[in-house]
């Protein structure tokens, strides 16, 4: 149970950093969005790849279960495409509230991949994230069904799925690994979209890098940590947090005052989470 409590604050900690992206990229200047993730996932291997030569890990690169390996990056990189998309063509509230209905993917998820016996506890913090969730994005700003919403729960199922694909090769590998070929896969994928300019990058380059080291590089190493130790229908119940974390950020770095809704959304989060990290006699 120790583990899992260290899982669980690996998984908060992972939220915060997924919080700070929204107000990092709000500062970027003149990039386009598909540009920002090819340089976030190049600069997260580049720093991957020194501390792995660093710590003298280098083996541990060694390709395991590829089709899984090749999956994580393959997922997570559809995961931020249809997110770019679905911002794009529908409003960022819809957006948001529909990606995060992963801890629903990844509760039947792991039901189907990993065999998981669904907990009650599960069951009802699931409730109180989604809950949470629609409180913080304010239902009075949800629009009508369209493309971009199903852009948006495209990325949120893509998202849960990779994580759900990650856990067994956590068993056998580092979180290193996992993060490493994620994004180098991630990268490729956004080569394609990349437009090189040399002035945008000097202007942005320590958003680049925040993006990159940060919440990329270490953020999904912490993230993988979090995965290896909690059960899959838990994962996204945590990451729930992400947007609060975000709108708390939002106020410190940009100015923007949260509503009384969002701070209610997050500590109906909050509960969902300290809810399903109670020790339970569920057989």
């Amino acid at each position: 149970m120790k583990d899992e409590h260290l899982g669980i604050i690996y998984l908060v900690l992972f939220s915060f950093t997924g919080g700070l992206v929204g107000v990092v990229v709000n500062l970027a200047q003149g990039i386009d969005s598909f540009s920002l993730a090819f340089l976030r996932g190049l600069s997260a291997i580049i720093f991957l790849f020194i501390v792995i030569l660093q710590r003298k890990r280098f083996k541990e690169l060694k390709i395991v279960m590829p089709i899984n390996t090749i999956a994580i990056g393959i997922l997570e990189g559809l995961s931020i495409l249809f997110y770019f998309l679905a911002v794009t063509h529908t409003t960022v509230s819809n957006a948001i509230f529909l990606v995060y209905l992963a801890p629903v993917y990844s509760m039947i998820l792991s039901v189907i991949i990993l065999k998981e016996k669904i907990q009650k506890r599960s069951i009802y913090g699931l409730i109180l994230a989604i809950i949470g969730v629609l409180l913080i994005v304010d239902p009075r700003q949800l629009q009508s069904i369209h493309i971009g919403d199903i852009y948006a729960l495209l990325a949120g199922f893509f998202y849960a799925a990779m994580a759900i694909v990650a856990k067994p090769i956590t068993k056998k590998k580092s979180s290193y690994y996992i993060a490493f070929w994620q994004y180098f896969i991630i990268t490729l994928m956004f080569l394609f979209f990349y437009k090189p300019d040399i002035s945008l990058l000097i202007i942005n380059w320590w958003q680049i890098l925040i993006l990159g080291v940060f919440c990329s590089g270490i953020a999904f190493v912490i993230f993988m940590e979090g995965v290896k130790r909690i059960e899959g229908q838990k994962i996204f119940i945590v990451t729930s947090l992400e947007p609060f974390f975000g709108t708390i950020l939002a106020f410190f770095f940009l100015k923007e005052v949260p509503s009384p809704l969002t701070l209610i959304g997050g500590i109906v989060i909050i509960s969902g989470v300290y809810l399903i990290s109670q020790k339970t006699k569920e057989k």
